[in-house]
């Protein structure tokens, strides 16, 4: 073999792991930048998801305060007025815009379970209309 073979060779081979160096630095370099910005978008988008729901949360906590302040609609609870608190409960969830109010007794079962459409049927199972009937109907 020649030495202008021998030279040329190794300034290609050179030359070769010049550029497979240069391209895995650049796609380390590149990797790392675009892990560093996803990291930044997750956690803006993060802080952003968490502003929105405490705002949620403080909405639903101001508009449960009223409804629970309200007398009309404890009286109507206190004297198992079914017809009453289904009308209060309509007129609040209107009020705010709620697609589903829940009436939920002491011990955590539901006493009454209001939908836009309509009532529940009472022999929905999981759902205690009264204090008297079971807690599943079904």
């Amino acid at each position: 073999m020649s030495f202008r073979l021998r030279l040329s060779l190794l300034f290609v081979a050179t030359l070769v792991a010049v550029q497979i160096f240069t391209a895995l630095l650049v796609y380390a370099v590149a990797r790392r930048a675009l892990i560093a910005e996803g990291e930044r978008q997750l956690t803006a988008g993060a802080a952003a998801v968490a502003r929105q729901l405490d705002d949620i949360s403080n909405r639903v906590a101001d508009n449960v305060q009223v409804l629970s302040l309200d007398y009309a609609l404890r009286s109507a609870i206190a004297q198992r007025d079914q017809s009453t608190v289904l009308s209060a409960l309509r007129n609040h969830g209107r009020r705010i815009g709620a697609d589903r109010m829940l009436l939920i007794g002491l011990l955590l079962q539901f006493v009454l379970q209001k939908y836009r459409s309509g009532l529940l049927p009472e022999r929905s199972p999981g759902i205690a209309f009264d204090k008297d009937k079971d807690q599943t109907n079904g």
